[in-house]
């Protein structure tokens, strides 16, 4: 049965190796994006050098409007931590945004979404650099698909004949040379990071095959050669004093044209967990709320599908372990071809696969 496990094994990942470390590798550099961009652009971020209280948000709107050219404000995200700026979405351009400062109302950066290089790296991880993704992000795909079974394939190859050998398959050794080194770190570490990597691969498909990619053209697929049309925010203050009376302990709150959205604060959660209000436009007047708890579970498990693959549901622990993990994704494929080539070049006798 193993000899059958070891063609399944060594015909599938020989061709689709370096695929896999460049989908794990880059996945692992995704995994702190969001500490790293904080710490390399702090200013972006982080107000600088503002006092007092931030702007009514029909006043803040206002001022940022007068700074753009072609282009308008369409929603408010702000967090509930008062030294970071307000995150601004933009009507024209794919998810295109400002930093401002909420005191000031000057804008502090405009950040096309998907530039710089977390931007490519997501890109190479998703579709690997394919701009009309009708290649990249099938093989991406059909990659991970078969990554599940090279992992089950390798499980079943490394699984102990008896118990008397089951301590050994789980031990790195030095003592007997280089080449049984380089055989442990293949197969003993790949599965200590066997669950792991499974769970990345199958949330992966997940979001693969969901169609939540990101494309260049602008939110409203027109050209926007001309200033959009500005919303009408006068109730958006009175708005955000109720949603934060209602929400002592909200993470941000984001308000567009007619709606609000609640991200709580959460230690073990879906990250993706968000409370939405609708607001009469005209008179600020709450006509509907939709909890969290009681929105569709479709909803709620693609939360944590999309919370599961980044390793946000635990804050730095899981993030940490979710990076680690995809960093021995991507050094599998590495230590398999140099068994596979010592194998080949010696004609090595590799008992424990």
């Amino acid at each position: 049965m193993k000899k059958v496990f070891k063609v399944i094994h060594s015909s599938l990942a020989g061709p689709l190796g370096l695929i896999i470390t460049v989908i794990c590798l880059s996945g692992a550099i995704l995994v702190f994006e969001t500490e790293i961009m904080e710490w390399t652009h702090h200013d972006r971020y982080f107000a600088k050098g503002a006092t007092g209280n931030p702007l009514p948000l029909n006043e803040l709107i206002a001022k940022v409007n007068a700074q753009l050219e072609n282009n308008s404000v369409a929603s408010v995200q702000i967090p509930s931590d008062p030294k970071r700026n307000y995150t601004l979405g933009l009507s024209e351009g794919f998810r295109n945004s400002v930093y401002v400062n909420p005191t000031t109302g000057e804008i502090i950066e405009t950040v096309q979404f998907g530039e710089g290089f977390f931007g490519k790296m997501r890109q190479l991880h998703r579709w690997l650099l394919d701009g009309t993704r009708k290649i990249g992000k099938p093989v991406v795909g059909y990659t991970t698909l078969l990554f599940v079974f090279i992992l089950i394939s390798g499980l079943v190859i490394w699984w102990p004949k008896s118990r008397k050998h089951r301590k050994q398959h789980f031990q790195v050794t030095t003592q007997y040379g280089r080449k049984r080194f380089w055989l442990d770190m293949h197969t003993t570490i790949g599965m200590y990071a066997f669950t792991g990597l499974l769970l990345l691969a199958l949330t992966g498909l997940s979001i693969q095959s969901g169609g939540h990619g990101h494309g260049g053209k602008n939110q409203s697929g027109k050209g926007g050669h001309s200033k959009p049309k500005e919303l009408n925010t006068m109730q958006w203050p009175s708005v955000l004093t109720e949603m934060q009376a209602a929400n002592p302990n909200y993470k941000t709150i984001a308000i567009q044209d007619g709606s609000a959205t609640v991200v709580q604060k959460f230690t073990f959660e879906n990250a993706r967990a968000s409370d939405k209000y609708t607001f009469d436009a005209a008179t600020g007047k709450i006509t509907d709320v939709q909890m969290y708890e009681n929105q569709p579970r479709a909803t709620k498990i693609r939360g944590w599908i999309y919370t599961l693959h980044v390793g946000s549901w635990g804050g730095w622990f899981s993030k940490t372990l979710m990076f680690i993990v995809s960093l021995i994704g991507a050094s599998l494929p590495v230590t398999g071809y140099y068994i596979y080539f010592v194998r080949r070049k010696k004609r090595l006798p590799l008992s424990r696969l």
